[in-house]
């Protein structure tokens, strides 16, 4: 539900002095009662993620947009197994199809990064599985011999 309605719907918070915000930074929630009342928002790289977080919880569509919009010109070799699994998490399918299709085109760079060796043996699997994945035989057998797989698994 949406931040303001917690005001002005029937509910506990619309007769509150104060509403508690669980989990919400001051700065992110000082950006978005601003946005309540501008309509503007600066959407940088060092508050993207936890402003998404906090647009996606309380539900406030034009700032998750802004977000999303963002994020998906900045995704990379570097970042796009990172942005998957955050768009995934908060529910942006249009910011998760992004970041999916460049992984898939850019696959032979994307597994040399330090974010792909993060990942567990079901999401390689689930990566060299895909249809949509462009990548040599050659290269998928390179992969293999880079990932660094435990024995307990």
């Amino acid at each position: 539900m949406s931040i303001c309605v917690f005001f002005i719907a029937n509910m506990l918070e619309s007769k509150a002095y104060e509403v508690e915000l669980k989990d919400a930074e001051p700065d992110i929630i000082e950006l978005l009662v601003e946005f309540a009342y501008t309509a503007r928002i600066s959407v940088n790289s060092n508050n993207v993620q936890s402003l998404l977080d906090a647009a996606n919880q309380y539900q406030i569509e034009p700032v998750k947009k802004m977000c999303v919009d963002f994020l998906k010109e900045q995704v990379d070799a570097t970042n796009c197994l990172g942005i998957s699994v955050l768009a995934e998490c908060l529910d942006c399918p249009e910011l998760k199809a992004t970041a999916d299709d460049f992984i898939f085109q850019h696959f032979t760079e994307v597994y040399k990064t330090d974010e792909f060796l993060q990942l567990d043996v079901k999401r390689v699997t689930q990566l060299l599985h895909q249809d949509a994945l462009t990548v040599r035989v050659e290269d998928q057998v390179k992969i293999l011999f880079r990932f660094p797989y435990s024995s307990e698994e």
